[in-house]
């Protein structure tokens, strides 16, 4: 699936896949968090990690987190949801998202 985008200059198809190795790589500058998850399993890149649909003209972004102990589950929510949507914005133009985080583990 994908969002596709039209306006004045032309039209662009975003597929699913590109959104979320976007979104993993920002939540990979949270250091707040040890490990990006699907619930069981460490992921080495967002293809396992991140589920991304599209609905009504909108990516969901959904991913598992292990979190740093001692971190601030409000505060870590927040940071990631900052960093994905600033860069799924920066790539894509893209300002709906829906972000669902399961925080899964917590390391120490």
């Amino acid at each position: 699936m994908a969002v596709i985008i039209s306006n004045g200059k032309g039209t662009i198809k975003i597929p699913n896949e590109a959104v979320g190795q976007v979104a993993y790589m920002a939540a990979k500058e949270c250091d707040k968090i040890s490990e990006i998850t699907n619930g069981t399993q460490k992921c080495k890149n967002g293809g396992r990690a991140l589920k991304v649909t599209t609905k009504d003209g909108a990516f969901e972004i959904r991913f598992g987190i292990t979190m740093r102990y001692g971190a601030n589950a409000g505060d870590v929510s927040a940071e990631l949801s900052r960093l994905i949507r600033e860069r799924v914005a920066e790539f894509a133009g893209v300002e709906n998202l829906k972000i669902f985080l399961d925080i899964n583990n917590i390391s120490v």
